[in-house]
């Protein structure tokens, strides 16, 4: 029973030891198909990432975000839950907690 609790304490906190991070990111491509928006970038996503959140008008808002970003050669700040660094390489796919385009961030 006590290993049992100790197995279940491991991997209660394993969940939470990534604190998550902001990273600003320089957008390399953008995609848009049937599951979603992938994007690849030259930071945590050098490998495919993508937004298939639930709601569609979110996933429109970031898709017009990222597209800006590549347009205006312009960084975004993604939040990444899974990292602990700016410097770590993403999994393929993850998906990022937000998306946030500001005129003030710097030029890729």
């Amino acid at each position: 029973m006590v290993k049992k609790i100790i197995v279940a304490s491991a991997l209660f906190m394993s969940q939470y030891s990534l604190a998550g991070v902001e990273c600003l990111e320089k957008v390399t491509s953008v995609i848009i198909a049937s599951n979603g928006v992938h994007f690849s970038t030259s930071g945590v996503c050098s490998d495919w990432c993508s937004i298939n959140w639930a709601n569609q008008d979110n996933v429109n808002r970031a898709y017009s975000a990222l597209l800006t970003s590549v347009t205006t050669r312009k960084q975004v700040k993604m939040y990444w839950p899974n990292l602990a660094s700016c410097s770590a390489k993403n999994l393929v796919w993850a998906v990022p907690d937000y998306v946030i385009i500001n005129p003030d961030y710097p030029d890729n």
